[in-house]
């Protein structure tokens, strides 16, 4: 928790800067090969899929400049005592469709299994799909796009967190402001 009020406040602060037009936090750094993988169950079949995810804030898309293609993105709202969600990337959901027979996975709700989510509650809580976005590259620019979720990193924190942000102005120029804002 220390660690989400942290970087909340690094956000805060680093979106009052001068220059900087949207910022957030990941676990995995845009174009970095995601780290984290859990299976998703479906709920009504019991199958499972093994996939990875990625702990975001809610302006992680916006920054990025992902759009949304079905649902939602993530929101403020989606925060520790909410109901569990998640966003899949169109390779996901294209891939979920197909094993899971969903017409459409946004509304659908799964469970998840993953060793970080069962230290925070005793039972594995059902997680509501909101979203589908379009596919970000992840690792190799060769490869294959990889199956990803996108879980709201309030809900599930993270001490391992990468800055995310974009500029309106040369960012080498609003460097010192960023700097500031991070370690004030």
């Amino acid at each position: 928790e220390t660690a989400t009020l942290f970087f909340r406040g690094v956000e805060e602060r680093l979106g009052e800067v001068n220059g900087v037009a949207s910022v957030s936090v990941s676990t995995d750094a845009p174009l970095a090969e995601v780290q984290e993988g859990m299976a998703l169950l479906d709920m009504a079949s019991d199958k499972a899929v093994n996939i990875r995810y990625k702990r975001v804030s809610a302006g992680y898309f916006r920054t990025l400049d992902i759009s949304t293609l079905s649902g939602r993105g993530l929101s403020p709202q989606d925060r520790q005592g909410a109901p569990r969600v998640m966003v899949l990337n169109q390779t996901l959901a294209a891939r979920i469709t197909k094993q899971f027979g969903f017409a459409n996975p946004v509304g659908r709700r799964v469970r998840v299994v993953t060793p970080d989510w069962v230290k925070l509650s005793s039972t594995l809580e059902a997680t509501e799909i909101v979203g589908v976005i379009r596919s970000e590259l992840t690792g190799n620019p060769r490869l294959p796009e990889g199956s990803v979720a996108y879980i709201p990193i309030e809900q599930v924190p993270s001490r391992r967190l990468n800055i995310v942000i974009r500029t309106s102005a040369d960012p080498l120029s609003i460097v010192p402001l960023i700097r500031k804002a991070v370690w004030d």
